[in-house]
C-alpha cells in the first residue's frame, strides 16, 4: 500500500468515518458515502463488507457503508492510516486504549 493511498483513506475516515463499538460490543470501523468505488476498494484492500441503506430519502443519492468489525481487522486498517490522521486520533486512541 502506497503512502498516498494511506493518507486518502485516513482523509476519508476523518470526513466520513466512524470507530466504536457496534452489534455486541465489538469495535467497529464504518465509513459512509454515496461514492461506492472507493468503499469497494476498501472492502478490496481491508475486508468488511459494504450496504447499500434502505432508507435514504429518494432525493438523495443513495447511501452506502462499508464495515469492517473485529479487533484484528480494525487494527489492521487503523495501523495504516494512523500517521496521516488529524480529526479522528483521539477518538481512535480511546477506542484502541492507545
Amino acid at each position: 500500500m502506497t503512502k498516498e493511498k494511506m493518507a486518502y483513506y485516513a482523509g476519508f475516515f476523518d470526513g466520513e468515518g466512524y470507530i466504536g463499538y457496534g452489534w455486541r460490543l465489538r469495535v467497529e470501523v464504518r465509513i459512509v458515502n454515496t461514492y461506492l468505488p472507493v468503499l469497494k476498494q476498501l472492502k478490496k484492500d481491508y475486508g468488511g463488507n459494504v450496504y447499500k441503506r434502505s432508507k435514504t430519502p429518494k432525493r438523495h443519492k443513495p447511501l452506502y457503508d462499508w464495515v469492517i468489525v473485529g479487533r484484528d481487522d480494525v487494527e489492521k486498517f487503523i495501523a495504516d492510516i494512523y500517521p496521516y490522521l488529524i480529526e479522528k486520533k483521539e477518538r481512535v486512541d480511546s477506542i484502541l486504549n492507545r
